[in-house]
């Protein structure tokens, strides 16, 4: 027999499940972002995995931005209880241009808010869903996990609709569907609006390859190939297009500079460039969707929006061309986030293709000043990895290169700032092995880069002159076997008969020095090599790059 006390709580919770399945029992079904044709043509739809939810009532349907910030004109609150209760109903929230493109009958008019490359749609705090570059709470209202597409987002044309083959029935929807993730739970698919009525959307007609971008089409360059950047289907193809380059101007930045370097505290342009791979012209636009970096900086996006023009079949754009790029900015902590201080900015293409763009953060060191006619060349050479610097958080550029440094410096800069050169075997007897630069030292020779500097020796602490490096330079640039062309007598102080003088006008030649005085033109050839100098010479010669792809 039944205890009373357990028939009461079996009462109060049977009483209790009419109300908590009113509205609770619903997930977020489907997410559409609108068309390229019809941008406004947005939805949210509802779903219900249990009967008797349609008492909607006050509820409502919110819209986050990709920092988790309430949307402008979210939420969208249902006014009263929706007429039908079936399990598995679907309720419609649209916009007019959605409703007229599906030739469908709303529950509830919402405007077109949704955020393409990130954001977040919540039912109350029942059920949450996030894409692309969504960086705002992952658990609350309701736990999102993974956004999903990330970083590229929503894509017109095709649903964020939700996956019901995850637990139990195949075609229906389950409360163990939903595991909480986003990226796991949400699959693109064509849209398939329905109103509460239980009548389906009808889709938007099109002829793909007829030149004209209609329906859900993203695209139409006249055909009906794949792997010309709009395919058989006249979607866009995210490998149409690859990253070329990168431009910062810091010009109009307050207070002004002009080194092409983002500072702490400063604002520029971020100018991209894009290829072309596709054999069809390509009408580019970009957003940027995420700027961020290590913290205890603030990352600020002054200008979301880039463009890039129609860009001919293998031809490459820059947003400069147009005057539409990019602008950031980050703040000047009190105390530096890291030494190699990299933000980076996410840029999602109107074709969906990404990138995420490294973007150096100078005053890397508390002796380079920006003044410094070396400085940008330093902040180079300290982002790909080729220096540390000296001591103390310096970069001592004013003190000489000696040639066992010189042989880290040539070695990071030929093959890489991951490079580690073979354990040392005892070539030179006034380099002791094991010990702090015998492996590169001897792995310089093994490249025929140098043969020491006499009498079998290397002289590792001995200062590297100017004459010297321009050998060093192109033979490690263009391997031992190179021979320089004969010299012509460029500069006053390097006459003909030196046996250093083809190297030295090479290197001028190809515009990696200008000399050390320019009138009358001189090089300076026994001047020991600097560090400031030594950035110079490295960057120039192995084309290395502080922005870009």
């Amino acid at each position: 027999m039944r205890s009373k006390p357990a028939a009461l709580v079996l009462t109060a919770l049977a009483a209790a499940t009419p109300a908590l399945a009113s509205f609770h029992l619903m997930k977020v079904k489907e997410v559409f972002p609108g068309t390229a044709s019809s941008p406004d043509a947005q939805y949210v739809m509802i779903q219900s995995f249990a009967a008797g939810q349609n008492f909607l009532g006050s509820h409502k349907i919110h819209v986050y931005d990709a920092a988790g910030t309430e949307v402008a004109g979210s939420p969208f609150t249902f006014p009263g209880t929706v007429a039908n209760g079936p399990n598995q109903m679907e309720v419609i929230v649209a916009t007019p241009e959605a409703a007229s493109l599906f030739d469908i009958t709303a529950d509830l008019p919402m405007t077109a808010v949704l955020p393409l490359t990130g954001g977040m749609v919540c039912y109350e705090a029942i059920d949450c869903v996030a894409w692309g570059s969504y960086h705002g709470s992952a658990t609350l209202p309701s736990p999102t996990g993974t956004p999903f597409n990330a970083p590229v987002g929503l894509v017109q044309g095709q649903a964020m609709q939700r996956r019901l083959d995850i637990c139990m029935g195949m075609t229906t929807l389950e409360a163990c569907d939903d595991t909480n993730d986003s990226a796991n739970d949400f699959v693109f698919a064509t849209p398939a609006p329905k109103n509460d009525a239980g009548t389906a959307g009808t889709l938007p007609p099109s002829t793909c390859g007829n030149h004209v971008v209609e329906g859900l089409e993203s695209c139409d360059d006249g055909n009906t190939s794949d792997g010309d950047g709009c395919s058989a289907i006249c979607r866009w193809e995210p490998t149409g297009a690859a990253p070329a380059a990168l431009v910062l101007d810091d010009s109009a930045s307050a207070p002004p500079a002009n080194d092409g370097i983002l500072e702490p505290g400063e604002s520029a342009k971020i100018s991209p460039s894009w290829q072309n791979l596709g054999t069809s012209d390509l009408p580019l636009t970009g957003t940027a969707a995420a700027f961020a970096g290590p913290s205890g900086a603030t990352y600020t996006i002054g200008d979301a929006s880039a463009s890039y023009g129609t860009v001919a079949a293998g031809a490459t754009a820059s947003c400069a061309t147009g005057a539409d790029c990019y602008s950031v900015s980050v703040s000047a902590p009190a105390v530096r986030p890291a030494p190699h201080w990299d933000a980076t900015l996410t840029e999602v293409l109107s074709d969906t293709a990404f990138h995420v763009w490294t973007v150096h953060v100078g005053g890397s060191f508390p002796d380079v000043p920006d003044t410094l006619n070396f400085y940008a060349f330093i902040e180079n050479l300290f982002h790909n990895g080729v220096t540390g610097g000296c001591a103390g958080g310096n970069y001592c550029p004013g003190n000489s290169v000696t040639r066992a440094q010189m042989a880290v410096f040539l070695l990071k800069a030929e093959h890489g700032a991951t490079f580690v050169p073979p354990a040392c075997q005892g070539t030179f007897p006034d380099v002791a092995c094991p010990s702090l630069f015998a492996d590169w030292i001897e792995q310089l020779a093994t490249e025929g880069i140098t043969s020491g500097c006499g009498g079998g020796n290397y002289c590792p602490d001995s200062s590297v002159t100017r004459r010297q490096m321009a050998v060093f330079l192109l033979k490690a640039h263009l391997t031992s076997a190179y021979t320089p062309p004969p010299a012509v007598g460029i500069f006053g102080d390097v006459p003909v008969s030196d046996n250093f003088a083809p190297w030295i006008e090479d290197l001028y030649n190809r515009q990696i020095t200008g000399g050390c005085q320019a009138s009358p033109l001189l090089y300076c050839p026994d001047n020991p090599n600097t560090r400031g100098q030594m950035a110079v010479f490295l960057v120039k010669t192995f084309g290395l790059v502080l922005y870009g792809p």
